[in-house]
């Protein structure tokens, strides 16, 4: 699979993106596509018979322009619940989810072949996650209280960086 872009204004399409590493037996799904200083930087879901994995890619356009990452196995059962992209010095951050159980994973994509890191285990609650340049920001709300945690490669743990109250009036709508 990969992403195509017109050519000249005319009818037709060519291919422009990463070829993801689907093979004969696979597919890609682009999951997450944004405008980055540097070009584009995604996310993509390969399938194949063997499981689902992730793989990060960026890139200006023509094929021989595109960087990928090694795939990162979704293990079975669990689901790609958040996504932050950045550029290839910001990486991408993933929060895959299973049940209660959360698991983050990163990758700095400074060259071709990159590969995903597990970080700590995130604070519970956590529903997303954000890249903030070598940071990694996990967001856990509960209620009205939104607990903001911090992580960065120097750490060996999460930090709680903010807790943040909203007046919420329940059984109000207008």
């Amino acid at each position: 699979s990969s992403l195509a872009a017109p050519t000249d204004g005319a009818p037709r399409w060519h291919d422009v993106g990463p070829a993801l590493g689907t093979g004969p037996a696979g597919t890609a799904s682009v999951v997450r596509l944004e405008g980055t200083p540097e070009g584009a930087a995604g996310l993509a879901v390969v399938r194949s018979s063997s499981g689902s994995s992730l793989v990060a890619f960026w890139g200006e356009g023509a094929l021989g322009q595109w960087v990928e990452t090694r795939p990162t196995a979704v293990p079975a059962g669990w689901t790609l619940e958040s996504t932050a992209v950045g550029d290839s010095q910001d990486g991408v951050t993933v929060l895959l989810t299973s049940g209660s159980r959360r698991r983050v994973e990163r990758v700095i994509g400074t060259g071709g072949g990159a590969s995903w890191t597990a970080l700590p285990a995130p604070p519970a609650g956590t529903d997303a996650v954000a890249t903030v340049g070598a940071e990694v920001d996990a967001f856990a709300p509960s209620g009205s209280r939104l607990t903001v945690w911090a992580w960065s490669p120097t750490s060996a743990s999460w930090d709680r960086n903010a807790v943040i109250t909203v007046p919420i009036q329940y059984g109000s709508s207008s």
